[in-house]
């Protein structure tokens, strides 16, 4: 029973680890903006889709140029999918539960 509860906590905090870094991915501006103004509906909505993005910067002369892609995440298995999603995770420090 002690085994069974251990690895239960193990991946409770491999999932709150692995959220905690693609939190701290997130722009600055933008965790503040999630954090002011939740909108649990809009962001489970986008979860659905299972997207990322990657943001370049290229330098036209004295212009920085900032271009976003966003596509389809690709993962290899199903245990790749964390159990915490944003819109969780959110909920969560709103509560201070996290």
């Amino acid at each position: 029973m002690k085994s069974s509860s251990s690895k239960r906590k193990e991946k409770v905090d491999a999932d709150k680890v692995a959220v905690l870094n693609g939190w701290h991915r997130v722009d600055t501006r933008t965790r503040e903006a999630l954090r002011r103004s939740f909108l649990s509906e809009l962001v489970e909505g986008y979860e659905f889709y299972n997207l990322v993005s990657v943001t370049d910067t290229e330098m036209k002369g004295t212009q920085a140029l900032k271009m976003t892609r966003i596509r389809k995440k690709k993962t290899k298995t199903s245990s790749d999918l964390l159990n915490i999603t944003l819109s969780d995770f959110l909920k969560m420090t709103k509560e201070g539960i996290w």
